[in-house]
């Protein structure tokens, strides 16, 4: 299933077949494997709006909007 891929992956496939990761939260100071990947964060927060949103009927509506909330940042983040 598409979720599960996602979330086997170490990072986004960057250009000419180069692994480059992005991160949703880095943490000052501390060593990057303890940093949030974009890919995960993304999926935790689809998965925390759909079970609040499940309660009224809008789950799959939510999950859509927690995969991306953060789309402008990246766009940002890259010089979009």
């Amino acid at each position: 299933n598409r979720e599960q891929r996602l979330r086997k992956r170490k990072g986004l496939r960057g250009r000419k077949g180069m692994n480059k990761s992005y991160y949703a939260h880095s943490l000052d100071g501390r060593p990057v494997s303890e940093w949030q990947l974009l890919d995960e964060h993304l999926l935790n927060v689809a998965e925390l709006a759909r079970t609040f949103a499940e309660e009224f009927g809008a789950g799959e509506w939510a999950y859509l909007a927690g995969l991306w909330h953060d789309i402008k940042s990246e766009q940002l983040s890259k010089g979009g």
